[in-house]
């Protein structure tokens, strides 16, 4: 049963109460850490940037209910209501550009809006940058960062193979070579600014 008990927007809530990592990290212990914390990985990698409070959510899995104490565990449901991600907003006759140039992607992920929704405090009125969250989440879940190295150390030959099938799938707006080599770019460069960050965290 989904309970998204945290993303309800109550009358006279503080602004990003349901979204403050403070208020989360109490709540996740063990594979639930880790489960919560590969989703953000997932949106660095894909640039998703809609994650609000309505496109996540939390599991109750009762484990006893013979009477009305029953057992159960919370854990978070599986990353759902990605579309807002993998630079859908560009226009197919401006791929050509940014592909040619080798410094968009970097850009576009340290630009001042590649920020989550999720925020580092309560009285934080902006999102944590896109590179930043994971990071910190790591900060406090140490035990976490095998889990995030086995989600980004694939090889560009690796996605480049999947996105590239997707090309030839038969739709009436089927994917085009050019926006999965733009896919592409923008995902293995995503990853190489994660694993730069991570690794600079190890060394600290």
């Amino acid at each position: 049963r989904l309970a998204n008990t945290f993303g309800r927007t109550h009358k006279g809530m503080k602004p990003g109460h349901c979204h403050n990592i403070d208020y989360m990290q109490s709540f996740l212990r063990g594979k639930q850490s880790a489960m919560f914390i590969k989703m953000f990985v997932l949106d660095t990698l894909i640039a998703n940037t809609d994650r609000h409070h309505s496109n996540w959510g939390l599991l109750w899995k009762t484990l006893a209910s013979d009477d009305d104490y029953a057992v159960r565990t919370l854990f978070p449901a599986p990353a759902f209501d990605n579309g807002t991600s993998l630079g859908h907003e560009r226009l197919e006759e401006k791929l050509d550009g940014i592909l040619a140039d080798q410094s968009w992607f970097q850009r576009h992920a340290t630009s001042s809006g590649a920020r989550h929704h999720i925020r580092f405090h309560p009285d934080d009125t902006k999102g944590a940058p896109m590179l930043e969250l994971v990071p910190r989440l790591l900060n406090s879940f140490p035990e976490i960062l095998p889990d995030v190295h086995a989600c980004v150390t694939f090889r560009d030959k690796d996605i480049i193979e999947v996105i590239s099938s997707l090309c030839e799938f038969d739709t009436p707006v089927p994917l085009s070579k050019k926006r999965a080599a733009f896919i592409c770019k923008m995902v293995c460069s995503r990853r190489d600014m994660l694993l730069e960050i991570l690794e600079q965290n190890e060394k600290a």
